[in-house]
């Protein structure tokens, strides 16, 4: 995100709401939190109504310092149930499995929460969800990641009936230490760890594969058709090209083809194929740049034989990677690869 999307109207005004009924809950009034946010009086009564960044910021930052209650990232999470989240919340609703449902709150999630990013780690029996900043989250960062946390974790398990107790192998890493108010939520939430590399949401991978009952493919193509307008409305969707790329490569190896990506982008290969014309592009072009990148980047591991390296790019026959990789960078992978391992090593700097 740039500076400008910071004070762009990109947060759905559900959010602020949120905000503002616990902290009025607490004792403080409308007067104090609203004071000098230049939020107008009908931004409030708009359902579909949004605020800038800048001003769910400092709404959270006055209701922390006016209630005493640094807790109220939790506190928002817990609260954030599936219907919470409008639109989002709905489409996730009609998906068939909790793997859908993933799929899409990673994409999509700037249509609720553009000041973070959410990344799928898939790691044999545990997955976990990552969240990192997409924008400085300064002052607030603490509250910020248990709202998205403790709200991911809230949203599964209403869409998913997942359970409460650890037997899920649901636990949730934050990279500070434990702060004083967390011992009053212990009950309230999965086993919480402290002090980690990393701010992630773990459970056990098969739940990735659990169907949901009220999952509805219709619905759900609509509902998706609707939330990539929003993206595109509020100018998340803009780098066509790099939603492309990074739909090409397959978890397991090889690559998706048109097909394939244009499900994942929701939408129609017509539409896909047009839309990369129009960058003055093509599928095949984006998924040779890959296959070039993926290529000399494996090839520098000399304990890889070529015919390996062949069949990680997809490619069912030597013969035609050989042909290929002679075409993008001028010499044969054995070549390639003799030339890296003949590269002396650079001198450290000196000091």
């Amino acid at each position: 995100m740039n500076r400008q999307d910071l004070t762009r109207p990109t947060v759905p005004i559900v959010y602020g709401l949120l905000i503002l009924e616990l902290a009025l809950g607490r004792g403080t009034t409308r007067a104090r939190m609203l004071s000098g946010l230049d939020i107008p009086d009908a931004v409030w009564s708009t359902p579909d109504a949004r605020i800038s960044l800048v001003q769910l910021d400092r709404l959270l930052y006055r209701a922390v310092q006016l209630t005493g209650d640094g807790a109220l990232g939790y506190e928002i999470g817990l609260r954030c149930g599936v219907t919470t989240h409008g639109l989002f919340g709905f489409a996730a609703m009609s998906l068939a499995s909790i793997r859908q449902v993933v799929e899409f709150g990673v994409k999509f999630l700037p249509v609720r929460l553009p000041n973070v990013k959410v990344t799928l780690l898939e790691e044999g029996r545990r997955s976990a969800l990552e969240v990192t900043e997409a924008t400085p989250l300064g002052a607030l960062r603490r509250q910020t990641l248990e709202i998205t946390l403790v709200g991911a974790w809230r949203f599964a398990r209403e869409l998913g009936k997942a359970r409460q107790d650890a037997g899920g192998g649901v636990e949730i890493w934050f990279d500070y230490p434990e702060p004083d108010y967390y011992s009053a939520y212990r009950a309230r939430l999965p086993p919480v760890r402290f002090g980690m590399s990393a701010n992630r949401l773990y459970f056990e991978s098969e739940l990735l594969d659990r169907q949901l009952q009220a999952g509805n493919a219709v619905s759900a193509e609509i509902m998706k058709q609707q939330c990539e307008r929003e993206l595109l409305l509020l100018g998340f969707g803009a780098d066509f090209l790099s939603q492309v790329r990074e739909a090409l490569p397959k978890p397991g190896g090889g690559y998706n083809g048109v097909e394939e990506v244009s499900a994942r982008l929701s939408l129609s290969s017509r539409t896909l194929k047009r839309r990369l014309s129009e960058h003055r592009t093509s599928f095949q072009q984006l998924l040779d740049e890959r296959r070039q990148r993926d290529s000399m980047r494996l090839l520098r591991d000399p304990a890889l034989a070529i015919e390996h390296v062949a069949q990680r790019l997809a490619y069912s026959d030597p013969a035609n990677f050989t042909r290929a990789f002679r075409k993008w960078v001028g010499m044969t992978p054995s070549e390639y690869r003799s030339r890296c391992l003949q590269t002396p090593p650079r001198p450290p700097p000196r000091r």
